[in-house]
C-alpha cells in the first residue's frame, strides 16, 4: 500500500477511533441534565458539525456537495427498497406504547432521528467513503471502489461498539448492530455512488431508524439498555441481505460503468 493510500486510512482511523469516542465522552456529563432522548440529539448534531469540520480540517479538497439536484427522482428511483424497508420495520417493530405517545415525544423521535442520520451520513458516506475513494480510482477499478466501499462500511458498523458504553448489558445486540448496520450501509454507500446526492442517504437512514424507534420513543431510556435474544439478532441481520443484493446489483451495473467513464 502506497502513501497516499496509508494517509488516507489513518485519517478515517483518527476519525473512527479517537475524535467520536473522545467528543462524546467529553459532551455526556454536559447533557446529562437533558431527558435522554434530547441528549442523544444533541451529540449527534453536534457530531454532524464536527463531520464537517474535519473534512475541512483533514483534507484540502472538497469532499462532498450537499446540492440536492433530482432529489425526488433518485429518491423513488433508487431508494424504493429502502422506503419499503423503512414501511416494514415500522409495521413489524411495533410494541404496546408503555405511555401515551406527546407532541414532545413524537418530535423528540423526529429530531433524534434526523440528527443521527445526518451526523452518520455526513461522516461516513460524506467523509469516510469520499475519502477513500479518493485513494481507490472508482472510474478505472472496480476492485478498488469496492475496497473504499467495503473498508467503509466496517468502519461504519465497528462504530456502533460505542453503543456498549451506554448501554453495557445489550451485547449481542449491539454485536448484531455492527453486522446489520454495515450490511445497510452497502446499500446506503450504493444509493450515493449511484446518484451523488446525499441527500437520498440522509432522508432513507431517517426513515429507517424512525420507523423502527418510533413504538420505543417513550420509554427511549430504558428500551435502550435491554439486550435481544440471538434469533432477534439473526433476524435482524437476515433483513439487510436485500439490502445488499440490491447494492451489489447497482455498484455492478455494467450501463453505470459507462455512464461513469
Amino acid at each position: 500500500m502506497n502513501a497516499k493510500k496509508n494517509t488516507v486510512l489513518i485519517k478515517c482511523i483518527i476519525i473512527f477511533m479517537i475524535a467520536m469516542p473522545l467528543v462524546w465522552g467529553i459532551l455526556y456529563p454536559i447533557l446529562e441534565p437533558l431527558s435522554p432522548v434530547w441528549r442523544d440529539t444533541m451529540k449527534y448534531t453536534i457530531t454532524a458539525i464536527l463531520s464537517v469540520l474535519f473534512m475541512k480540517l483533514l483534507w484540502k479538497k472538497k469532499l462532498f456537495s450537499l446540492k440536492s439536484s433530482k432529489f425526488l427522482h433518485s429518491l423513488f428511483t433508487f431508494g424504493l427498497l429502502g422506503l419499503i424497508g423503512a414501511i416494514g420495520a415500522f409495521i413489524f417493530s411495533y410494541e404496546p406504547l408503555v405511555a401515551p405517545l406527546t407532541f414532545e415525544s413524537i418530535l423528540g423521535c423526529i429530531a433524534l432521528n434526523v440528527a443521527i442520520a445526518v451526523s452518520e451520513e455526513f461522516l461516513f458516506r460524506g467523509v469516510i467513503l469520499n475519502a477513500l475513494l479518493t485513494t481507490y480510482d472508482r472510474k478505472e477499478n472496480k476492485s478498488g471502489l469496492w475496497k473504499a466501499v467495503i473498508l467503509a462500511n466496517v468502519i461504519f458498523g465497528l462504530r456502533h461498539l460505542l453503543n456498549l458504553i451506554q448501554m453495557p448489558e445489550a451485547v449481542i445486540g449491539t454485536i448484531a448492530q455492527v453486522i446489520f448496520t454495515a450490511m445497510a450501509g452497502t446499500y446506503l454507500c450504493a444509493i450515493y455512488l449511484r446518484t451523488n446526492n446525499l441527500w437520498v442517504c440522509i432522508v432513507i437512514h431517517f426513515l429507517e431508524d424512525f420507523a423502527s424507534s418510533f413504538w420505543t420513543i417513550d420509554h427511549w431510556n430504558a428500551a435502550n439498555t435491554l439486550d435481544v435474544s440471538i434469533g432477534t439478532a439473526v433476524g435482524m441481520i437476515a433483513m439487510q441481505i436485500p439490502y445488499v443484493i440490491f447494492a451489489v446489483l447497482m455498484i455492478n451495473d455494467k450501463k453505470w460503468d459507462r455512464k461513469m467513464k
